[in-house]
Order: C-alpha cells, then sequence, then structure tokens
C-alpha cells in the first residue's frame, strides 16, 4: 500500500482502476478512480466511457463523483 501511495502517473491510476474492476473489486475501483481525479480531474471523461467500467458507471456513488468533478471544472475556468 505505501508504494502504490505514491503513484502519480494518471495512465497507471486509471489501469489500476481497470484491473480491480476486472477483479470486481468495487472498493478498490472507487480508491483509483478518486486518485486518479485528484491528480488530474480532466480525466474524468476517461471514466464515463471506460467499458471496462460500466457496471461502477450505473451507481449513484460513481455518477456523484463524476458530476462533482465537472463541476469543480466548471467552476475554476
Amino acid at each position: 500500500e505505501i508504494l502504490t501511495d505514491k503513484i502519480s502517473n494518471e495512465y497507471v491510476l486509471t489501469k489500476l482502476a481497470e484491473l480491480y474492476a476486472l477483479l470486481d473489486n468495487r472498493e478498490e475501483v472507487y480508491r483509483w478512480v478518486r486518485k486518479t481525479i485528484e491528480v488530474s480531474p480532466v480525466d474524468w471523461w476517461a471514466f464515463q466511457y471506460n467499458p471496462l467500467l460500466e457496471k461502477y458507471r450505473q451507481e449513484p456513488e460513481f455518477q456523484k463523483l463524476l458530476t462533482e468533478t465537472k463541476e469543480s471544472i466548471r467552476n475554476s475556468e
């Protein structure tokens, strides 16, 4: 866990979210989606269309996370 907390490359973070989606580990999917958005908020769109995250995309928590990120970006412009 200490090593993974040091990852700051959005591509790697996204791949971790995808990996955990394939493993059906909801908690870790959300962890890595949040971390990716924290590092690179503009990458929210990749999660909106990523087929590996389709199962999670329908969840209210996931929708809320994407909506809040989009609003935060809009408000910062």
